[in-house]
């Protein structure tokens, strides 16, 4: 039976509230496991200077399937537009490149710094890269059968070197519309294994590289 999936956050914030990690649902991780990874994943996103983003979206299907999907990161590019690549160099560490709007290629080193299993997966820059960014995903049971809540947390800086050039060139004209349609997408490519073209018709599995 198929459910109603709104995107919980018209105005860029939960439904339920501000804190993603507000939840009524026990889901046996430990709670000295929980403030310490949350708040790593906090102290990430007050060091990180520049825009921040928040979005949520519902999907069809059960927290440990989506939690799996976004923490094989090779699968980011699938449905981040921007992102050309991540090479992942070891369980924590990977290497990502980023194509502008404008058209220009950054590459940073990133790090997860925080992560609980079906619930939560927390990232940052490591010192030295071009980009400043930080990001968390937060996940927890919906209320309908087998669907699961995706509250993403971003925060993005203009790149070292170049404090002059607009977040415009970086992440868009309209940073939390791309960062929702992003959820869009991989709604679509976990619900259905394909993803919408600009017309909205299914184009199967491939990239959105373009």
């Amino acid at each position: 039976m198929r459910h109603d999936r709104p995107d919980n956050n018209a105005n860029g914030r939960q439904a339920v509230g501000t804190d993603p990690s507000a939840t009524d649902v026990n889901l046996g991780v430990d709670e000295a496991e929980f403030s310490s990874s949350t708040d790593r994943a906090r102290v990430a996103h007050e060091l990180h200077e520049g825009v921040k983003i928040e979005k949520a979206i519902t999907v069809l299907k059960p927290v440990g399937e989506v939690f799996a999907y976004w923490r094989d990161f090779n699968n980011l590019p699938r449905f981040m537009n921007n992102l050309v690549s991540v090479d992942v160099r070891s369980p924590l560490r990977s290497h990502w490149v980023w194509k502008t709007v404008a058209d220009l290629t950054f590459e940073w080193e990133m790090e997860v710094i925080a992560e609980i299993q079906d619930r939560m997966i927390s990232w940052q820059t490591l010192p030295g890269s071009e980009m400043n960014h930080a990001g968390s995903v937060w996940l927890r049971p919906a209320p309908q059968d087998e669907a699961t809540v995706i509250h993403v947390q971003l925060r993005y800086a203009p790149p070292i070197g170049r404090l002059g050039m607009k977040l415009a060139e970086l992440l868009g004209e309209d940073p939390a519309k791309s960062v929702a349609e992003a959820l869009r997408r991989l709604r679509s490519i976990l619900e259905a294994g394909e993803v919408p073209t600009t017309e909205g018709q299914p184009h199967g599995s491939r990239g959105l590289l373009h």
